[in-house]
């Protein structure tokens, strides 16, 4: 009679297995070139769906922010390891010769339950390889038969070899069967993981080398080809920046690098140049399909645009300003015949099937921007940022209008409801005069003397025309009663683009203060007291910080 393996074995067994079939995922991913892996499709699955609690969704937003994608990767390859070791238990727990009865009946089945339970993995991991985005059906077929099929290859090896049942290969050395078991396991499992893990860094290297440069480089060649000549507002620009030598300041022009990132996208989608086209389609007279050549022959125009996210907290970093450079909406609205009324929106959609609308009415305000997109700040647009295209109008929130990767508009009906409106958030988001406190750091400790406190306002559409700060005693919590005093401002280049503002501090008194700020925008308006969490179109109140001047 066989002896039950040990329960670290059966542990370890159920491990190796889901890992083998998370690096079939990987591999595959690498081997068509791009394509979501396991991960991700499942990843993909659990952003995209409806069933998701939009409470869940908001404190993750609110509480995670950013991380919320890595931590969702890791959720997904945590609980598929889990799956797999609680399975290599339960095989291993059936297979011990203790069990009676009821369990002795079922321990036949053992393998039969393994295997049904794989192939519920195989059959939602194919699924969700299928509804996905870059995955063809033969792909997402093949990659969940081999996942599954191997997986479970490697389950009832392991384990069979775990209680003595194989031996791998002919020992000439005369051992104890126990210590033979354990030396054929070890073995089987360390080749397991090494192949494994081998897999893996294959199909990642080959999903690396999949998303090169090679596109971003033929679309920078092109537009120096058809559209090299740029207008001076980079030289602006740099006139306009006479706070940046302020430590710790917003620069007025947001490096690529360090603009925010917000999608749903767990993988940013690599676009082959070649094969991309944007269709123009729905309420117009004439559809159209234009390839990126025929895009940047329609003439390209640069505008300073700041975009900020819904999701941005008051004094939150969700917000930058860029020279985005690219093709006027109503451009391509006039030359499909687009119908332009109330009723009527923009509906912009991403290759990963995101979708973005708002009124087809505000592409022909005189002071908004709305572009087609191809460049940030003098180079094409960065794959994360929306490689090849994407949209930019100013004064609404990115969630109704930011649409990356953009690969179809469509005027359709105000009925339609684009990605985030089921979910809870407003169908219209205009963006709500902001200002934010940059200097100094919340809780700093300055000593008495001339100290900048300086941020950044905004209020795209409409401009900001003043900003004021309040510095208020701290004692015993209670705030000392002070007027508002208006801050120096950075030479206004467009009411799109946010300003710079600067005080100077002359903080002779120790003790806590409370700094606040508040902005007024073009048409005169001041950015309320009244706080408002992000949802369900955007937050409200005044930035503020504490410090402590000490001698």
């Amino acid at each position: 009679m066989n002896k039950p393996a040990p329960w670290y074995f059966a542990l370890l067994s159920g491990f190796l297995a889901s890992g083998t079939a998370i690096a079939i995922g990987e591999f595959s991913a690498g081997i068509a070139g791009g394509a979501p892996s396991i991960i991700t499709a499942y990843g993909n699955s659990f952003i995209n769906s409806t069933l998701v609690p939009n409470r869940l969704r908001d404190w993750s937003i609110d509480n995670i922010g950013t991380a919320q994608k890595p931590l969702l990767v890791a959720g997904v390859v945590i609980t598929i390891l889990l799956v797999g070791i609680l399975l290599g238990w339960l095989t291993c727990w059936l297979g011990s010769p203790k069990r009676k009865g009821f369990f002795k009946r079922l321990s036949r089945f053992r393998l039969f339950i393994a295997g049904a339970v794989i192939s519920i993995f195989g059959v939602t991991a194919g699924l969700s390889l299928s509804n996905s985005v870059g995955s063809s059906n033969v792909h997402a077929a093949l990659t969940a038969i081999f996942a599954a099929g191997l997986s479970y290859l490697v389950l009832v090896a392991l384990i069979y070899l775990a209680e003595g049942r194989l031996k791998p290969f002919d020992s000439r050395i005369t051992r104890q069967p126990e210590s033979e078991t354990r030396r054929n396991f070890l073995v089987g499992a360390l080749a397991t993981a090494l192949t494994a893990t081998v897999g893996s860094f294959i199909g990642k290297r080959l999903v690396d080398f999949n998303r090169s440069q090679q596109s971003i480089d033929i679309a920078s060649s092109l537009i120096q080809e058809i559209a090299p000549n740029r207008n001076s507002i980079k030289g602006n620009a740099m006139a306009a920046t006479n706070f940046d030598d302020i430590t710790g300041l917003s620069k007025y022009i947001t490096p690529n690098k360090n603009f925010y990132l917000i999608d749903t996208a767990l993988v940013k989608p690599s676009v082959k140049l070649e094969s991309w086209s944007l269709k123009v389609k729905g309420l117009v007279k004439n559809e159209l399909e234009l390839s990126y050549r025929e895009l940047l022959e329609m003439g390209l125009v640069e505008e300073l645009v700041t975009l900020s996210c819904v999701s941005n907290s008051i004094g939150g970093s969700l917000v930058g300003n860029a020279i985005w450079r690219g093709v006027p909406l109503k451009k391509i609205l006039d030359e499909a015949g687009a119908t332009i009324s109330p009723d009527t929106q923009v509906v912009g959609r991403s290759i990963d099937r995101w979708t973005g609308g708002f009124p087809t009415q505000l592409v022909y305000q005189p002071d908004r921007v709305s572009l087609v997109a191809v460049e940030m700040n003098g180079e094409p647009l960065p794959r994360d940022h929306g490689f090849p295209a994407r949209l930019v109008i100013s004064g609404i929130y990115g969630y109704v209008s930011a649409t990356k990767w953009l690969t179809e508009i469509e005027i359709a009906p105000m009925s339609f409801e684009p990605y985030w409106i089921p979910r809870g958030w407003s169908k219209e988001g205009p963006v709500k005069t902001q200002s934010k406190i940059d200097v100094p750091r919340a809780f700093s400790k300055l000593p008495p003397g001339t100290h900048a406190i300086a941020g950044v306002a905004w209020a795209p559409s409409r401009g900001i025309q003043k900003v004021e700060v309040n510095i208020a005693k701290v004692t015993k919590g209670v705030l000392a009663e002070t007027p508002w005093m208006e801050a120096e401002l950075s030479h206004d280049l467009t009411d799109n683009s946010w300003r710079q503002w600067h005080f100077a501090w002359n903080a002779q008194e120790v003790g806590q203060f409370e700094l606040r700020v508040r902005a007024t925008d073009g048409t005169g308006e001041t950015q309320t007291p009244i706080v408002t969490a992000p949802k369900p179109n955007g937050a409200s109140g005044w930035d503020r910080t504490r410090v402590t001047v000490r001698a």
